[in-house]
């Protein structure tokens, strides 16, 4: 029996995002909420790369804009996530306000 915390959820996450399986990181997501526990930046970390990977752009930026009422702050990981996920799917524009977006955020 595994223990469900935040920890083991992150590393589920984590394992799902190195192998693009983005809808799996997105219930996983839906999980961790049934369970009462909240996000942190390596959560949604996971969750961001996992769409990127997936070439889902519009999920990853979804899920940046999510972060921050999840109590999580927005970092350069989730970021660089983003403009990735925007890159690889020819969204060039989304990409270059993700840059602009992070230089408003100081990051």
């Amino acid at each position: 029996h595994v223990e469900r915390n935040i920890i083991t959820f992150s590393a589920a996450m984590s394992a799902c995002a190195k192998a693009a399986k983005w809808s799996q990181v997105l219930q996983l997501l839906h999980d961790m909420a049934a369970c009462r526990l909240e996000g942190n930046t390596f959560t949604f970390s996971a969750a961001i790369s996992a769409c990127a990977n997936g070439r889902q752009w519009s999920l990853a930026l979804s899920l940046l804009q999510d972060v921050v009422v999840w109590c999580a702050e927005r970092d350069t990981i989730m970021y660089n996530a983003a403009v990735s996920a925007a890159g690889n799917s020819k969204e060039w524009q989304q990409a270059l306000q993700l840059l602009y977006d992070m230089t408003d955020c100081r990051l």
